[in-house]
């Protein structure tokens, strides 16, 4: 028998008793969690936090932060500590758009964002950043503010640190008004983000 078909037999061996290496399954947050959700008026109410806790380990709690209308610099100041003294393991921040209907830059917008990160992560919380999710159909959309929101969710996906969630696949079913999700959406995005983060 020559060396090849001996490979072939060990490894047809190997595999038959289970000693082949096995693909590594991605990792999966395991144990009860206290997740906080962090945001403007898309996390008011806490429909799509309540998706993602959904699927986690008895036990888990969730809280959902939100504050209509407001931007980044708002969420930072008054938002990160009331998320900080409700002691999370994790949090999810999902910021920016009003930013960006007020025309603020991405990089301003982002800057307040990567301050809420920092925040959060100096006390041994994890972070979840989302990108904006996508309102081109919203009223407001124009084409000045909807490439500012193409460079903001470059910059929030480019950084290191967070674990991120990138969402840009919604319908128009998914939104009630183009900006504000209906319940399908909170659904799709709840189950978007436990896929992606937990």
């Amino acid at each position: 028998m020559n060396r090849g078909a001996v490979l072939v037999a060990l490894g047809i061996g190997a595999l038959a008793l289970g000693l082949w290496p096995k693909k590594k399954k991605p990792h999966r947050i395991t144990g009860p969690r206290r997740v906080a959700a962090l945001g403007d008026s898309m996390t008011v109410g806490g429909a799509y936090l309540r998706r993602v806790v959904k699927g986690l380990a008895p036990g888990s709690a969730a809280r959902a932060f939100g504050f209509g209308g407001q931007g980044a610099e708002f969420i930072d100041r008054e938002g990160v500590p009331k998320v900080i003294a409700w002691n999370p393991t994790d949090v999810i921040v999902l910021a920016g758009v009003n930013d960006m209907a007020s025309g603020r830059t991405a990089r301003a917008t982002f800057g307040h964002l990567a301050q809420i990160y920092r925040r959060l992560s100096d006390r041994g919380i994890r972070v979840i950043a989302l990108n904006v999710l996508p309102w081109q159909r919203y009223r407001k959309a124009t084409l000045m503010n909807q490439r500012e929101t193409k460079r903001l969710n470059r910059l929030i996906l480019a950084q290191p640190g967070p674990s991120k969630v990138a969402v840009f696949r919604m319908l128009p079913e998914h939104y009630k008004d183009g900006l504000h999700l209906s319940p399908a959406g909170n659904k799709y995005l709840g189950d978007e983000i436990r896929r992606q983060a937990f």
